[in-house]
């Protein structure tokens, strides 16, 4: 009883505070919005898992709890959706997500207004329809929108060079992903257990082995959503097709805001000039949002301009700057005992990982072999 209690004591107090701190971060925008939210109706669980252990009253509400764990990949692919799109203003016709749970509510009033007897078996497979809806419910939500929070993430990684010139955890939403698929492992494995095993575990037992695993994925929520900062996404990839100055149709322009060929050359000459003089490459967080704000051409017309002009995207751009840098630094005398290391951090890479891959990618040859190659022509020409 002890081990139970403190499970969901802790479960409480950890929503709880947790949605305070959310609430509290500023700027607040609208994927910190639905974590607060995620996490207080994350409290609700465990508090009516509460009266389940402390009153003994499973017979007359564990359908409550077993619906409000059908919210959980509802909260779960709206979070992923706004943390992915970058979007500002809540949309409506997102709320559609939460129909299973409305649906299961439902079903529980129904159900309990027909026949509370039969509704409060604690056998699934005794139950009538509208109780059983809620473990389809269930089975349907969890993978449906497991699915589609991963689907969500992995569009978002496609544009992700589009916004970012470097490679970190704060973008790549690793812990997310981590997240989704272990929350789905474990809930299918407890929805098993309690669909056609209750004759060999009893209730309690699965109502504590599902308190402790939802107390990790809040610990996991809270922490990296604190952490978490707004990404940068554009919702709709740019595909253009080649740009020439000479004889090019203004018509595509037109479309996408930029009126005028002049203007794309204005924009594509200062995007250049500003590039050469601000070095702003050297910022190892350099994103397209802060060049705009640097140069005052707007986000999506850089990414349009290196696309369709450059055919390069917004990191291969950054980093090609990067790495003509840090060649001259390791040909230059000046630099000669400066570490491979030391090179990366100076020319604007944040890793020296991601410093020799984008250099081996670019150059056809790893930054050692640059400077050994670079030394061994130097004592020729001595």
């Amino acid at each position: 009883m002890e081990v139970k209690a403190a499970i969901i004591y802790i479960g409480i107090a950890q929503c709880l505070f947790a949605a305070l701190l959310i609430f509290s971060k500023r700027p607040l925008n609208i994927a910190d919005k639905i974590l607060g939210s995620w996490l207080l109706t994350s409290s609700l669980l465990f508090i009516f898992n509460f009266f389940i252990v402390y009153y003994n009253v499973q017979n007359y509400i564990w359908q409550v709890p077993y619906c409000l764990t059908v919210a959980f990949p509802e909260f779960l692919v709206l979070y992923t959706i706004y943390i992915t799109s970058g979007d500002t203003k809540f949309q409506k016709r997102y709320l559609l997500y939460f129909i299973p749970s409305l649906i299961g509510f439902i079903a529980i009033f129904s159900s309990y207004v027909s026949n509370p007897n039969e509704f409060f078996s604690l056998d699934v497979r005794r139950l009538g329809l509208p109780s059983r809806l809620l473990t389809y419910l269930l089975d349907t939500t969890l993978t449906g929108y497991s699915i589609l929070s991963l689907w969500l993430i992995y569009r978002y990684k496609k544009r992700i060079n589009n916004s970012y010139s470097f490679e970190s955890s704060k973008i790549n939403l690793t812990w997310l992903t981590t997240v989704i698929v272990g929350y789905y492992l474990t809930s299918s494995f407890l929805v098993i257990i309690s669909k056609y095993y209750f004759q060999l575990f009893e209730y309690e037992v699965v109502t504590d082995v599902g308190n402790g695993m939802q107390l990790i994925f809040i610990y996991l929520l809270s922490y990296f959503g604190l952490k978490q900062q707004t990404l940068i996404s554009e919702r709709k990839p740019v595909f253009l097709n080649k740009f020439r100055f000479k004889g090019s149709d203004p018509e595509k322009y037109q479309k996408s805001g930029l009126k005028e060929i002049s203007k794309v050359e204005e924009y594509l000459k200062k995007l250049v000039d500003d590039m050469n003089k601000l070095e702003p490459w050297k910022d190892n967080e350099l994103s397209v949002a802060k060049l705009s704000e640097l140069t005052g051409i707007p986000r999506h017309y850089i990414t349009q301009i290196l696309n369709d002009n450059l055919q390069k995207n917004f990191y291969t751009f950054v980093n090609e700057y990067r790495t003509e840098y840090a060649k001259k630094l390791i040909v230059s005398p000046v630099y000669s005992h400066w570490s491979i290391v030391a090179i990366a951090y100076e020319s604007g890479f944040n890793s020296k990982a991601a410093f020799n891959n984008f250099f081996k990618k670019y150059t056809g040859i790893t930054p050692t072999e640059f400077k050994k190659n670079h030394i061994r022509a130097a004592k020729k020409h001595d």
